[in-house]
Parts: structure tokens; sequence; C-alpha cells
């Protein structure tokens, strides 16, 4: 539940907003609430072991494995006030959110290292990580930095390659840690994944941005503890060199000679799926006014960022569209409640083949949440002209964020050869049954009450 609790606060961007950061953090309060009570619930088993009618285990230390549960309880009760903090405080600064987060994730790390030391308490010593037969060994002694990668002057790494096992060891003492950064590059869109193995509580990044040193960790985050793996880290990612990060989660408690300093981690690599047909700009699908399903899983990112759009300006994993306008008027592109994951969206002026992918001077709007959307999904609204060609860009909000949805266009004004019927939803310039039906079968996506309203009011129009 602590592990969990971990991934948790670090899936949380730098700079997310209240409304991103308040479901997860309820969540963590949940798992830390669920583990304090479990660590309660064992020191009073154990106290019972230690009472006259109790079958001790021969050679375990029950009085130590209780005092290492209680140090566990006040780590993650300290953590749970940490994390309360920020739920009843969402919008401090995006720093003091990030160092609080941190403080937390720390204090969670501590808590799992005492909760390791007691069971080893109990049953004698940490368990051994057995390196496997063929791994590459890190060459790098225990208290030695010769991969420490940007965190070491000079900068240094080590390499790992697909399909490739590197056996090592980690340490964290004295409020310090050793970091193992081992490159890879990958000449093609590759799925990622990197098991760690560890004796200590470790972690496992992909990380990029590895050519300037500004490291940004993409996909999920992995850990293991007790020589048991417990999430895999894993990321679809463009070619260009990553780095496998692996460090013990904490910077105290796993000194050298501990015997906990062990540690394996293997490669996988796999081919990216094909993407979607429109994954590029270049390869635009039509559509009209209605609803299609898409899937941007697979997608690459070829558009631009966009300084006017929202957090980091960038839509990723995207597909593109071409829109024609129907009417004069409006029209209303959503994703609103019918996405499986974090959705953005963009609009461009132009179809031009030549401004693929469009910049800030085609830029029509962008959006990542939409008010009264669920699950982050997107809705924009854009002014169209009759016969005017629009680009219609889909992805998600940050590099993990890809999946299922549906995309509903919504046209309003004066269609394009006069029918003077702004409710006509089929197109026969006629409003009545069929239209109604239209309307019915989209209620609150997005139509809805005062949309009813109208449509009845213009009950009959035709261009009769």
């Amino acid at each position: 539940k602590l592990e969990r609790a971990i991934q948790k606060l670090q899936s949380i961007p730098p700079g997310a907003p209240p409304r991103k950061i308040i479901p997860i953090l309820q969540a963590v309060i949940e798992q830390l609430d669920d583990t304090i009570a479990q660590l309660q619930a064992a020191i009073m088993q154990l106290e019972a072991l230690q009472g006259p009618e109790g079958d001790c285990p021969p050679g375990a230390n029950i009085p130590g494995a209780i005092s290492e549960i209680g140090q566990a309880i006040n780590a993650t009760s300290i953590a749970r006030q940490i994390v309360m903090e920020l739920l009843q405080n969402p919008n401090l600064p995006p720093d003091v959110v990030q160092s609080m987060i941190g403080q937390a994730i720390n204090q969670s790390s501590a808590a799992i290292g005492h909760a390791a030391a007691a069971i080893n308490a109990l049953f004698g010593g940490p368990p051994l990580c057995k390196c496997p037969l063929g791994a590459t060994d890190e060459g790098e002694p225990c208290g030695a930095d010769t991969n420490g990668g940007c965190n070491s002057t000079p900068v240094t790494f080590g390499a790992i390659a697909c399909s490739e096992t590197i056996c090592g060891t980690g340490w964290a003492d004295g409020g310090t840690r050793d970091t193992d950064w081992y490159e890879v590059s990958l000449a093609d869109c590759t799925v990622l994944t990197a098991t760690l193995t560890s004796a200590f509580d470790g972690v496992v990044f992909i990380v990029d941005g590895i050519p300037n040193c500004a490291p940004v960790v993409v996909g999920q985050t992995g850990s293991s503890n007790q020589c048991t793996p417990i999430a895999p880290a894993s990321a679809i990612v463009q070619p260009g060199t990553y780095v496998i990060f692996v460090a013990p989660a904490t910077f105290e408690g796993v000194p050298c000679g501990s015997g906990a300093n062990d540690y394996f981690v293997t490669l996988d690599c796999s081919p990216c799926p094909g993407g979607p047909p429109n994954d590029h700009c270049a390869d635009r699908i039509v559509i009209e006014a209605g609803s299609i399903d898409y899937d941007t899983t697979g997608a690459d990112t070829d558009g631009v960022a966009h300084a006017a759009c929202q957090f980091d300006g960038q839509t990723y994993h995207d597909i593109w569209f071409n829109y024609v306008a129907a009417v004069d008027g409006t029209l209303l592109v959503t994703t609103c409640n019918t996405a499986s994951y974090d959705t953005d969206l963009a609009v461009y002026l132009g179809c031009d083949p030549s401004t693929c992918p469009p910049g800030d001077s085609q830029l029509l709007a962008c959006n990542d949440d939409a008010p009264g959307c669920a699950g982050f999904t997107s809705e924009v609204t854009i002014p169209v002209s009759c016969g005017q060609c629009y680009k219609i860009r889909v992805g998600g909000w940050n590099p993990g964020d890809a999946g299922a949805g549906t995309l509903t266009l919504v046209e309003a004004g004066t269609p394009c050869g006069g029918c003077p019927c702004q409710w006509d939803l089929d197109g026969d310039c006629h409003v009545g049954p069929a239209d109604l039906a239209i309307l019915l079968a989209a209620w609150n996506q997005p139509y809805g009450p005062p949309d009813l309203a109208a449509l009845l009011a213009e009950w009959g129009c035709s261009d009769g």
C-alpha cells in the first residue's frame, strides 16, 4: 500500500492544477490510513506472540520488530499529515507543492524501510538477490560513483542494451544515495520496460532529456523491495537516447555492507504498436458534423507546442482531422465525458498541406480541461464560415496520456445553401421527428434542456 501511495504521488506532474491533484491525494490518504491500521494490527499480533500463550518463532527478535513497526507508523503518520495539508491547501505555489510531495514520498519510503527491517528482525536478515546467469556486472563497487549520470561531475553514464540484465549495488546513507544511470540509444519508436529486482527499497525510472542533462521521467515508474519486483517502469518513446535510472527510494538506512545492497535490472524493448492512420498532420482524415470514435494509442507527437495553450502547451500522441464548414456560425469540438484519458484539443485555420504541422499563426483555439467535463476531457467552440477548411488535432495532456474516445462536432448557424433552420440536424432542411431523435440520442453529449427548447421552438421549420 505504501508503494502504491508513492507511485500515486510520483504521478503528480509539476504545476498540475488542484482539480488534478485532489483526487490523487484523496486516494493516497486512503492508502496511508489502511497502512497505519495494518501496522497497528501487526504490533498487537506480535505482542500476543510474546505472551505466555504465544508461539515465538526461534531466533525472532520480536521487540526489535515491534520497535521498527512503531517507527514505520510514525513515518507513515508524518506522510499522511503532509498529504492532508496539501489536500486542505491545494492552491499553494507549485514549488511548495512539489517540495511537500517529495517530503511525503521520503516519509513513505522510510516507513517501507522500517517495515522491511521488522521483517528482518523476525526472520533473520535481508533476502539475497541472486544475479542471473549471463547478466552484465555493473562494475561499480558499493560506495563508488562511476555511473552517476547527470548527478556526477564529470557527467558519466553506464550503458544498457535491449534484452540485457545488469547486476549492481545501491546504497543510501548520511542523507545521500547511489544513483545508477544506464544509457540506451534507440533508432525507432520503442516500448521500453525496465524491471528492477532489489534487496533494498528501490526505484527504476525511464528518463528523457539526457543529451542536455535536463532529465524528465517519462511513462510509468517502477519499484522493487525484498528482491521482489513490485512494478516495472514502462514508456513508449521515440528514437533518441534515454536512461534507465536505478536508485534506493530513500536517502538513509542502506549503508554499504548492510547485506541489502544488491540489485539487478532488466531492459526489454518491443516495437511501438502501429499508429492510427491519421497519426500525422499530413495524413488527416476528413470528418463532418456528428460523432466519430478514435484511438490515439501508438500515435506519436508531430504537432508543435503553443504558448497560448494550457500547461506546457503541447498536445501529446496527436491525431489529425480536416473539417469543412457546412454552416456560417460556430462549431463545437468536444471529447467531453467521452474519452478514457486526459485529452487535449486544438483547432487551426486552413488545410493547406504546406502548413503541416500548423504553427501559432494558424491556431484558433485549444483546451485541456473543459468546465463540467469528467476525466479532464476537452471542448472548444470556434466561429466558422461556409466552405472554409479547418484542421482538428486530438491528443493527450502529457506524454503518458493516450487512449480511446469519441470526438463530436456540433454545428450551429445558417447552413451553406441558405436553409433557415438552425435545428435541422439531419440535413434535410426540415425540423421534425428525425432531428428530435438525433438530439435525444446525444443528450448531455452535448445537448441539454436549452437545446431541446430551441429545437421545439423551430419545429416545422423548412426551406418551403
